[in-house]
């Protein structure tokens, strides 16, 4: 029993002293909700479709080279 109390004390030292990041899951959640709007206007029929298709393409290779 005194060993499973040891091994709680020490993951509870560790989890407040280790860096946690709490803007990765947001960088993570952005990244994918930008990855979707820019699916939607690529596949996007409106009539402006194609200037957006051209601009977003661009956008789209620029952020990824």
């Amino acid at each position: 029993m005194g060993g499973i109390g040891v091994f709680v004390t020490v993951l509870a030292l560790a989890r407040a002293f280790v860096p946690h990041d709490p803007m990765a899951a947001r960088i993570k959640s952005h990244q994918q909700r930008r990855q979707h709007l820019l699916q939607e206007i690529l596949t996007s029929d409106a009539p402006e479709g194609k200037a957006k298709q051209d601009f977003v393409q661009i956008i789209a290779n620029w952020s990824s080279g």
